[in-house]
């Protein structure tokens, strides 16, 4: 029989007794009760689950910041973008790029870089609330180019002259839609447009100019020279084929209407041709300023609205040197859409 020293008797029963513990559920002495067991398993089971819900809230943190850096490395992505389309499309002399809002050099007229192109600012855009959405400005400008292109017959070779070009919204959509044109004059009594005009669109096409012609007007320009029988536009003989008259004649009375339309028959090219627009209706008296209930609308102010009568109208423009050949269906807002040449 083999004989034992103390040392490995007592590593036997320490294993013997680790044995028994794992078989019985005994520890140091205490029997576990199998119930004790099952509430333990279900504990662990418990934190388990809480660090996997803990884990996943983590998870769904770290995606939220990873959306948040990619929003903000896309704003990042825009704005540099925007850089570089100031950079390129019209540097100011000073060589910083001048956008509405921004610093200016005094003196210096502000600008709306919509789709890399230039426009005026809101405050000096005539003609409508509409207008003041940069979309409709842009979409607009293209609109009134095609319509000479159509109906007046605007080519590169045209020689034009646009009354009451404010800053230059028809000179805009000429330069988008159909480029370059041989001349083209924009004029009218608001300075400050003109210079807009001058700055942002003469810099860079030469043949587009802008001039200021300081004619009264008692809704626009009250303080200008009174329009009488030496009224005459800087001008040469015969130098256009087309001069486009937009939403003038209807803040203008008849004695202004008459000297402007003589002054075309002198300018205009044998065969040249004129669109305008005017408040034109029949069975209404020769003129009226504001008229009351007109188109639903309460008309004030010096020539808000002056409405003439269709036939009235006509015989102006007969003993100026022109005909009537016709109108378009469409209209801008109340104001017909009126095609005239000069006869020969």
């Amino acid at each position: 029989m083999p004989t034992y020293d103390t040392h490995t008797i007592f590593n036997i029963a320490r294993g013997l007794k680790a044995f028994l513990s794992l078989r019985t559920g005994i520890t140091r002495g205490e029997v576990r009760n199998p119930d004790d067991t099952l509430l333990h398993n279900q504990t662990l089971k418990q934190q388990i689950a809480e660090r996997d819900q803990r884990l996943q809230r983590l998870k769904q943190q770290v995606a939220e910041r990873d959306q948040r850096l990619q929003r903000l490395k896309e704003q990042l992505k825009q704005r540099d973008q925007r850089i570089e389309q100031l950079k390129t499309s019209g540097k100011e002399k000073s060589g910083k790029e001048n956008t509405a809002g921004s610093k200016k050099a005094p003196g210096q007229p502000g600008r709306i870089l919509y789709n890399g192109i230039a426009l005026p600012p809101k405050n000096i855009r005539p003609c409508g609330k509409n207008l003041q959405e940069d979309e409709f400005y842009l979409s607009s400008a293209k609109k009134e180019a095609d319509h000479l292109v159509r109906n007046l017959g605007l080519t590169a070779e045209s020689a034009l002259l646009d009354v009451g070009s404010g800053p230059g919204r028809l000179a805009i959509g000429i330069l988008e839609n159909v480029g370059e044109i041989r001349e083209y004059r924009g004029m009218d009594v608001s300075e400050r447009s003109i210079r807009w005009g001058q700055h942002y669109v003469t810099t860079r096409s030469p043949n587009f100019q802008f001039l200021h012609v300081n004619a009264e007007n008692t809704r626009y320009n009250p303080q200008g020279e009174a329009i009488d029988e030496k009224f005459e536009l800087p001008f040469k003989d015969g130098e256009f084929d087309i001069i486009c008259v937009y939403s003038v004649f209807s803040h203008m009375l008849t004695e202004d209407v008459r000297a402007y339309l003589k002054e075309f028959q002198r300018i205009l090219q044998p065969g040249g041709r004129v669109f305008l627009t005017a408040f034109l209706e029949e069975g209404v008296p020769d003129v009226t300023e504001n008229p009351e209930d007109y188109k639903g609308k309460d008309w004030s102010g010096p020539l808000h609205c002056v409405r003439y009568n269709k036939d009235f109208f006509e015989g102006l423009l007969e003993e100026n040197g022109f005909q009537l050949d016709g109108f378009d269906s469409e209209r801008v807002g109340f104001q017909r859409r009126v095609y005239v040449s000069r006869k020969d």
